[in-house]
């Protein structure tokens, strides 16, 4: 039986142990809080394939929307053929409080499951 993990797995820093966010629902999304207003300008993504699964479980198509108060979005990435197990999207800094990533096609194949690994998040404010 497969677990549907919630999207708290997508930001806890692992991809063992099906360390994941997956979703099959219609409207496969997670949303990060910053808790503040920050400059962003990376997105990286670990998708099936750095959890130790196929690649053709890879999410194929996604975009992330950023926010400043969790009501209005904008988009700042569109990817529409991934196959890269590790994606990272480079954008010129914006200011967001709210990261929203939406998984418009989950998978290679017809498996309908969304599955990240890790969301990570960086700007140039940021500390490690």
């Amino acid at each position: 039986m497969q677990r549907f993990a919630t999207a708290a797995k997508a930001v806890e820093g692992s991809v063992i142990n099906d360390s994941k966010w997956c979703s099959k629902s219609s409207n496969r999304w997670l949303q990060i809080d910053l808790g503040s207003v920050m400059q962003v300008n990376q997105f990286i993504i670990k998708h099936a394939a750095e959890g130790g699964e196929t690649t053709s479980y890879n999410t194929k198509a996604y975009n992330i929307q950023v926010s400043n108060d969790g009501a209005n979005w904008n988009t700042v990435v569109n990817v529409t053929n991934n196959r890269l197990g590790i994606t990272a999207d480079n954008i010129t800094a914006v200011s967001a409080r709210y990261i929203k990533l939406n998984v418009t096609v989950p998978t290679q194949t017809t498996n309908a499951a969304a599955r990240i690994y890790e969301f990570e998040v960086y700007g140039p404010g940021f500390t490690t």
